[in-house]
């Protein structure tokens, strides 16, 4: 409880809301009322505030205080290595841990017929479509981190390091896929962007098992990879490098992928990160079993403008899979196309 209450106290969030608590008793006041009566209603009022600042309220995966602020001291030196670390060895359980349990991935159906087919027949198969960085719309994924001839010459290396390390993460890269989440199922932008204006359709997943699973983090400026760069050389070139340390930066580097300019915050998004091996990769990615992911169908969404054909194709698909499915409709009273 304590630890719960020093995260609630730090975060400004909560001291304009305990502000707001008193000064609705300040305005009580004015207007009259007894003076039991406001001191009844303000210590109500702080003890329900104590009770959820000491069950940690204000956490969530994608921004919340504690994690927030320990991000921030970790990337204080500005370099990406240390918050690295500091996710991969003690933020990622206790964000795993707060994983909601359902997820939601939008698909394409529409003009194309051959997309169209390419996600029938992955989501048919209870599959998913992992794929590299370059397969998604944007241009910098996987290069949250970044390393400039400059810092390299300020530190000793010689010409020529910019472009190894350069090469490094191309192979790197090459290596790593993700499957995309969000949280909403009735998101309307993602609905006309990733479900072709609300003609394809939306699977619901249950997570089974978090292992894989990455909130992503939304960061207002990129970060400096001296450190990464020189962990890394020792690792892939020093014969004598343990193994244990190999496989340590490459989880580093594969966590390039749960970074996005904050521009992207809206999409609350969860990715299922992969490092994979050369064997079964092609040139865009490759198809991961859901119970690889950890990730359990259990709903299908047929978007509000679903031709006739691919309507019913759906619901044949959600019949064979034994999962539930609903058609989409405006509502009448709000921006919403679920029940």
């Amino acid at each position: 409880m304590k630890k719960g209450l020093r995260e609630f106290f730090a975060d400004p969030a909560n001291w304009a809301e305990l502000f707001a608590i008193y000064a609705a008793a300040a305005l009580l006041m004015l207007i009259g009322s007894e003076w039991y009566t406001l001191a009844i209603y303000a210590a109500v009022c702080l003890a329900v505030w104590l009770y959820l600042g000491s069950r940690g309220r204000t956490a969530s995966i994608h921004d919340f205080a504690a994690l927030r602020r320990a991000m921030k001291k970790a990337a204080g030196s500005g370099d990406a290595m240390r918050l690295y670390r500091l996710l991969d060895e003690e933020l990622l359980p206790d964000l795993r841990g707060r994983m909601p349990k359902r997820l939601y991935k939008y698909f394409y159906l529409g003009e194309d017929r051959a997309r169209s087919a390419r996600n029938l027949d992955t989501v048919g198969s209870g599959r998913l479509w992992s794929s590299v960085p370059g397969g998604y719309n944007d241009p910098f994924e996987c290069r949250y981190t970044y390393l400039t001839e400059k810092e390299l010459d300020g530190m000793g290396f010689p010409p020529g390091s910019k472009a190894l390390w350069d090469r490094v993460m191309d192979m790197v890269r090459r290596h790593i896929t993700a499957v995309c989440f969000t949280q909403n199922p009735n998101d309307m932008p993602m609905w006309a962007y990733y479900a072709n204006e609300h003609r394809g359709f939306c699977v619901e997943y249950e997570v089974e098992s978090a292992e894989h699973l990455y909130p992503v983090f939304y960061a207002k400026e990129r970060l400096a990879a001296q450190a990464l760069f020189i962990n890394a050389l020792n690792s892939f070139f020093n014969p004598a490098a343990p193994e244990a340390d190999i496989g340590l930066i490459l989880r580093h580097m594969m966590l390039l992928s749960a970074f996005k300019d904050e521009s992207w915050r809206s999409e609350n998004e969860i990715r299922a990160i992969f490092l994979n091996s050369s064997g079964g990769m092609g040139p865009k990615g490759r198809a991961v079993g859901c119970a690889e992911a950890g990730l359990l169908p259990v709903k299908l969404y047929i978007g509000v403008n679903c031709a006739p054909g691919d309507e019913k194709a759906l619901e044949d698909m959600a019949g064979a899979l034994g999962i539930a499915c609903e058609k989409c409709s405006l509502s009448e009273d709000s921006f919403s196309v679920l029940k």
